[in-house]
């Protein structure tokens, strides 16, 4: 199972399930062959700092969560 499969798979058991992909994919807005859109899940491209993780771990630790 591909990442956005496991990310689709985890969100439907538990849909306030945060997920950041690291991905080396340039496509905006997409995350590997498969795509997800960034509604399904964030995307930190490569390569980043550490600096960059932590940031994004914030960042989606902060944001409001969807009902």
């Amino acid at each position: 199972m591909g990442g956005p499969a496991l990310a689709r798979a985890v969100r439907e058991q538990w849909p306030l399930t945060r997920v950041l992909f690291m991905t080396g994919y340039a496509e905006a807005g997409a995350v590997g062959p498969e795509g997800m859109t960034a509604s399904v899940a964030e995307a930190l491209r490569k390569p980043f700092t550490p600096s960059d993780l932590v940031r994004a771990v914030r960042e989606m630790i902060e944001a409001p969560r969807d009902h």
